[in-house]
């Protein structure tokens, strides 16, 4: 199976990562191009408990990528860039 052949939920999941950062970012995209294809139900869960967690009704997602962005950055993950570009897309200035 390839990215371009997912499921409909998981092409869901995939697209949602190039709603919110405007483009697939290099470790989800590895995660997908990989797991997809030796176990498509490991990244179906995955993907459910991101959603869970992203998409809450506690904040929203310019609040949610802030904090994202906050943690990442201050633990000096290379993955806080996107969180930014994304907290922006959702109306951070």
């Amino acid at each position: 199976m390839t990215t371009t052949s997912l499921p409909a939920d998981l092409a869901a999941f995939q697209h949602s990562y190039e709603e919110l950062f405007g483009e697939m970012p290099p470790l989800p995209g590895a995660k997908f191009d990989f797991i997809a294809d030796i176990d498509p139900e490991a990244l179906r869960l995955a993907e459910q408990q991101r959603a869970h967690a992203f998409y809450s009704d506690v904040f929203d997602t310019k609040t949610t990528q802030l904090i994202l962005y906050g943690m990442l950055l201050h633990a000096g993950v290379p993955a806080a860039k996107f969180h930014a570009l994304a907290a922006r897309r959702a109306g951070a200035t």
